[in-house]
């Protein structure tokens, strides 16, 4: 019998943010944005100003 051994694929996670106005994150899998994510989308404010990680 022959045996497959599965090659583990590796996956990179990035995480990037923003802070001062337009508070922002994303974050990257394999280099393809997956989620990005912007503070005043949710406050409903415009420029609003913040910190980027407290955010994430």
């Amino acid at each position: 019998m022959n045996k497959i051994k599965k090659a583990r694929k590796k996956t990179t996670k990035i995480v990037g943010f923003h802070s001062g106005h337009d508070v922002a994150y994303a974050i990257l899998e394999n280099g393809i944005p997956i989620i990005h994510e912007e503070l005043e989308r949710i406050s409903r404010v415009k420029m609003e100003y913040g910190d980027g990680l407290k955010f994430f």
